[in-house]
């Protein structure tokens, strides 16, 4: 029964993109909108996260640290690249910014927003090169 049950599961995700996420947070809030990333972009339609070692996909890192030392807010750096089996991962854009203690949820939001757009400006960057054949 539990087979099958992973079997589904693996069979639900097959069309969806991987994405790894990295998270280094120790600060309380940084560990909260960490913990918010990973569990939006699981439930979101178009992603399954996996480990590190996965090959190919995405892959998120995101950085916190307390700026004020007083547990209020978190500052954060988000890193999206394309992960590459051999060689170099591709980077994609890096975003920096803040998030207060009671507003982690919608800058989790606000990130998982973020990877949907890039995605899909690759994804239609793609869409057009391939119509014409990689030419300019």
């Amino acid at each position: 029964m539990a087979m099958f049950f992973a079997t589904a599961a693996r069979a639900q995700d097959a069309d969806k993109l991987p994405v790894a996420i990295s998270i280094s947070a120790e600060d309380t809030v940084g560990r909260r909108l960490a913990f918010y990333v990973r569990e939006e972009i699981a439930k979101s339609g178009s992603f399954a996260v996996v480990d590190e070692d996965f090959g190919r996909g995405f892959k998120v890192e995101l950085v916190t640290i307390d700026p004020g030392s007083d547990g209020v807010q978190t500052a954060y750096s988000l890193v999206i690249l394309i992960a590459q089996k051999e060689g170099f991962d591709l980077f994609v854009i890096n975003y920096v910014g803040h998030c207060g203690a009671d507003r982690v949820r919608d800058c989790a939001q606000r990130i998982l927003g973020s990877l949907g757009e890039q995605v899909e400006t690759i994804r239609q960057a793609v869409k057009r090169q391939s119509r014409t054949g990689f030419k300019d």
